[in-house]
């Protein structure tokens, strides 16, 4: 409707973004860093002069274990958030009065791919 208000609470919050679903790399060939020439081949494309999509984000939802957080961090990623507290308050996630906090299985990852020709 012409004249009406525009809601501007989400106003720069959503940007495309293309998902890196679960990578995996056979435990015969981990090590030969085929996942991060995988990662770096997604930027690629979705970074290039011919790709008309308009993502602006990679993202990955890493299960959360060290050392997977850590080879995304060594890929570009970032945290989305910098404490799991953080993240499950966004999830909506509570922990139970009484019973051990929630650990989260997975932990939101982002590249900005306006930076992939900055890396």
């Amino acid at each position: 409707m012409i004249g009406a208000e525009v809601d501007t609470e989400k106003s720069g919050q959503n940007y495309p973004a293309v998902l890196l679903g679960r990578l995996g790399v056979d435990h015969r060939y981990q090590h030969l860093h085929l996942g991060r020439q995988i990662i770096d081949y997604v930027k690629a494309w979705f970074s290039s002069e011919s790709n008309k999509s308009g993502c602006r984000f990679l993202i990955v939802d890493a299960y959360n274990e060290p050392g997977l957080i850590q080879f995304y961090e060594h890929c570009g990623l970032k945290l989305f958030f910098s404490t799991e507290e953080q993240e499950k308050k966004y999830r909506n996630i509570n922990d139970r009065e009484g019973e051990p906090p929630v650990k989260l299985e997975t932990r939101l990852m982002f590249f900005d791919l306006i930076n992939y020709n900055n890396e």
